[in-house]
C-alpha cells in the first residue's frame, strides 16, 4: 500500500507500517472520518490472478497439486474452486503442507451427492513450495482449480451467492448487494451436461466434461471491474449448481 510524501520539494514513495505484537507489518488500508462518516483510504487492489493447476476426473480419492517457487510468491493468497460427485461437497476438506487454514466460503449442490464450493486459504503464503490437497473421500468424480491472487495479502471475503439447482434455466447466482468494482471475483458452475459460456467480462476460465456420472465443470474469475449483482453463465444448460464469491483486497 504505497503512498507519497513531498520531501524538500521532491515526491517520494513510502509504505506505511504499524507494529502489531512487537512485529512491524505493512498496512493494507486505513480509515478517516469525513463529515461524520468513516471512509477507507489507501485502498489496496489485487494486481493479478494466476491459475496454478487444475484437474477434474472420475478417480476416487483425494486430489493433490504441487505449487512451486516459479508459480507463486510470498504474500500471494490461494483460492481453490472444487467439485465433487458421489459425496456431499460440504463433507469435504482442504489442507496444504505448510499448515495453512482453509475456510469454505460458499457451496452449491445439484443434489446431496453432486456439488461445488469455493475455499480460501486464510493466511498469505510465507513459503512458495507446497502441496494443496482436496480431501474428497470416496467420490466418484472430483477435482479442483487452484489459483493465486497477487498483490492482496489482506484479501478477505466480502459476500457470496449461490444457486443449488437452476432447473430449466442457465446457471446464475446473485449477491446480496452490488459488488465493488475493485473486488476480486471467483465462480464455479457444475451441471450434468452442456456447454455453458463463462460470465461476460470474466476470464481465467477453465472447463472440462467427464463421465460416470457425466459432469461438466466451468471455472471463471475476474480481477476487477464487476458491478453486476447477478453473475450468469449462458448456454443450453439445465439443472446446474453455481456459486460465486467476492473478495476485497
Amino acid at each position: 500500500m504505497p503512498a507519497s510524501v513531498k520531501v524538500a520539494g521532491v515526491w517520494r514513495t513510502f509504505s506505511p507500517r504499524m507494529k502489531i505484537g512487537g512485529v512491524w507489518k505493512n498496512a493494507t488500508g486505513g480509515w478517516v472520518k469525513v463529515a461524520g462518516t468513516w471512509r477507507k483510504f489507501f485502498s489496496s487492489q489485487a494486481t493479478g490472478i494466476t491459475e496454478l493447476n487444475n484437474g477434474f476426473d472420475t478417480n476416487t480419492g483425494n486430489k493433490q497439486y504441487n505449487v512451486t517457487a516459479g508459480q507463486a510468491a510470498a504474500g500471494d493468497r490461494l483460492i481453490a474452486l472444487v467439485q465433487s460427485s458421489g459425496v456431499d461437497v460440504d463433507l469435504t476438506a482442504m489442507s496444504d503442507t505448510l499448515g495453512g487454514t482453509w475456510v469454505k466460503c460458499v457451496s452449491a449442490k445439484i443434489s446431496t451427492t453432486r456439488g461445488c464450493a469455493i475455499w480460501l486459504r486464510t493466511e498469505p503464503l510465507t513459503g512458495v513450495a507446497l502441496t494443496v490437497q482436496y480431501a474428497s473421500g470416496a467420490s466418484t468424480g472430483c477435482g479442483m482449480s487452484v489459483r493465486t491472487v497477487q498483490g492482496a495479502p489482506g484479501l478477505t471475503l466480502r459476500q457470496v451467492g449461490f444457486t443449488n439447482d437452476s432447473g430449466s434455466a442457465a446457471p446464475a447466482a446473485t449477491f446480496p448487494a452490488p459488488p465493488s468494482p475493485d473486488s476480486v471475483m471467483m465462480s464455479i458452475a457444475v451441471m450434468p451436461a452442456g456447454t455453458p459460456t463463462i460470465p461476460a467480462g470474466w476470464g481465467y476460465g477453465f472447463g472440462i466434461t467427464y463421465t460416470v456420472p457425466t459432469t461438466t465443470v466451468r471455472v471463471a474469475s475476474r480481477l476487477s471491474g464487476e458491478t453486476s449483482q447477478t453473475i450468469s453463465y449462458t448456454g443450453a444448460v439445465v439443472n446446474a449448481s453455481t456459486c460465486i464469491a467476492e473478495f476485497s483486497a
